[in-house]
Order: structure tokens, then C-alpha cells, then sequence
């Protein structure tokens, strides 16, 4: 594994790295129990900001101050919820990952931590969903090798598990 790549089963707000991406309903307004957690940490100021953000479009990503979260910001991306694949949620997806490295490029961002986007209430298979978001970082690491590192922030060891094989899958061992 390279070393700009961690995988790790963590508590993604616990981390202190430039940007933490949140996997966020379109609305940016908490719709899981992991978004409310991170809106009470990050207290009533990024509720605020995220007003004036929204919308997000699915596959979209907007980005705002971290508050009082360990993380400077928080990158919000829309992911898609799964309905068998047929509505382009893979695009969708992949569009989540590039668009919050795009937007945190414009922030100087050079450390960012992932949860599993999508994988959770809006039901995208894991393994599907984790082959996706290795080849998107991947390729970003690849083509910004000024870019310091990604965390990958599972909630289970069945997460880690389904991106250390989405490494290896995607040739990865071979990475640099």
C-alpha cells in the first residue's frame, strides 16, 4: 500500500487532516445518525454555512469550514443511492470522489480523509462502491504526487477488508 494511502476503522471525525468529506444528502441538512454526529461536532455554525451552500447535487461535492471538528473543512458530497445500476450511479459516485478532490485542491487541501460513500443508508454495494473510490484516488495520487495522503475511515473491519481488496484489484500493489 502507498504510503498516502491509509486504511483505517476510525471514527472519521476523530482525525486531524485538512478536510474530512462528509457523505451528505443533497440538502446538506443531517439526514443520518453519522451526519448528525458531525454536525453536533462540528456545532451550530456549519449547519448555518451549509444553508447557504445547498443545494448539492448528486455527485456534486460543496466544501465549508470544519468549525469545531478536528479537520479544517468538511467536503460535503452527494452520493447516490443505489437502485441496481441502472441510473448511472457508478458516474455518480465516481464524480463524488473526483469533485471533492477538485474542490479541495482549490483549498490547498493536501490531506483528506473518505468514509464509505454511499455504502450505508443509500445502499451501494460496498464492494462495488470501494473498487470506485480506490480507482478515483488512485488516479488523483497519481497524477498529484505533490498530495500528502488519503484516509480511508471504515466503519467495520468488513469495510477495510472491501478497500484493501479494491487496492489489490486495481492493480494497486504496483502503485507508488
Amino acid at each position: 500500500m502507498p504510503s498516502r494511502i491509509e486504511i483505517r476503522e476510525i471514527d472519521i471525525t476523530s482525525l486531524s487532516v485538512d478536510a474530512i468529506v462528509n457523505g451528505a444528502h443533497p440538502t446538506l441538512m443531517p439526514a443520518t445518525t453519522e451526519e448528525q454526529t458531525l454536525h453536533a461536532l462540528a456545532g451550530p455554525k456549519l449547519s448555518e454555512e451549509c444553508k447557504h451552500v445547498a443545494p448539492c447535487p448528486v455527485g456534486e461535492a460543496r466544501i465549508t469550514r470544519g468549525y469545531d471538528l478536528l479537520a479544517n473543512f468538511v467536503i460535503h458530497a452527494a452520493g447516490p443511492a443505489w437502485g441496481g445500476g441502472e441510473a448511472d450511479e457508478d458516474v455518480y459516485l465516481r464524480q463524488c470522489y473526483k469533485n471533492s478532490f477538485d474542490i479541495g485542491k482549490s483549498f490547498n487541501i493536501k490531506t483528506i480523509a473518505f468514509p464509505c460513500i454511499s455504502t450505508g443508508q443509500n445502499g451501494f454495494p460496498a464492494q462495488r462502491a470501494a473498487f470506485i473510490a480506490m480507482q478515483e484516488i488512485l488516479l488523483y495520487l497519481e497524477a498529484h504526487p505533490d498530495f500528502k495522503s488519503v484516509v480511508l475511515a471504515c466503519k467495520s473491519e468488513k469495510e477495510v477488508w472491501e478497500y484493501e481488496s479494491a487496492f489489490d484489484r486495481c492493480g494497486g500493489k504496483n502503485a507508488k
